[in-house]
């Protein structure tokens, strides 16, 4: 889909430019309640996904040790 409505920002349409679009292969998101903004890639996403597992996984261990060392 193109941003076929020229009176918007690039990633904005519909009614008062309220909509977040797909435009040129990118994909725009709400960001805030009047804001879009592009979606991070799936790369990113996965990165930051096994990024917040790991720490937790990290957080339980420790918890886990220093609750059993004695």
């Amino acid at each position: 889909m193109t941003n076929s409505n020229s009176l918007c920002k690039y990633g904005y349409g519909g009614n008062l430019c309220h909509k977040c679009l797909e435009v040129d292969g990118l994909t725009f998101t709400r960001i805030n309640k009047h804001e879009c903004g592009l979606c991070p890639s799936k790369v990113e996403n996965i990165i930051k996904i096994t990024g917040v597992f790991l720490g937790l996984i990290v957080a339980l261990a420790l918890l886990l040790w220093i609750n059993l060392r004695h």
